[in-house]
């Protein structure tokens, strides 16, 4: 197994990444302006996307229109982003949660041996899936958004 860890803003090999509940600002302090914005899928969310690494790894957010947290958080890698970034950015995205059945999940997604793994741990519900074009997606939400 690999060894995960997390520090006040949880990065996986300097990859930022954010747990549900942080705050707009927060994520712009680190990250600065967005790459792009739209209006959320959700009723009364505002989606920020972030291209972090062109053509490797973009970061999403979902931020309630009210309070400025985040509601859902999502990071897409393509394979030539090593397994470990993933790894340690999942379990930023989980803030510092991460067991080992959600990193059975996403090392089964990984390998190919699976399409997709959904999990809820807590109050979050999220899902690891290989799209089509080979893109390793992470998405987690507070299980009430949806």
């Amino acid at each position: 197994m690999i060894e995960t860890r997390c520090r006040e803003v949880p990065t996986g090999v300097g990859i930022p990444a954010f747990q549900p509940g942080i705050t707009k600002e927060d994520v712009m302090r680190l990250l600065g302006a967005p790459t792009g914005t739209a209006r959320g899928y959700w009723p009364n969310t505002r989606a920020v996307f972030y291209e972090l690494i062109p053509d490797q790894i973009s970061l999403g957010f979902l931020f309630d229109r009210n309070s400025l947290r985040i509601r859902q958080t999502e990071a897409s890698f393509t394979a030539e982003v090593d397994s470990q970034t993933v790894l340690l950015t999942l379990n930023g995205m989980l803030g510092c949660k991460l067991n080992q059945q959600i990193q059975q999940g996403l090392e089964q997604v990984w390998q190919r041996q699976s399409r997709q793994f959904s999990f809820q741990l807590d109050y979050l519900e999220g899902v690891i899936e290989r799209q089509q074009e080979g893109r390793i997606y992470i998405g987690i939400w507070e299980e009430d958004l949806h």
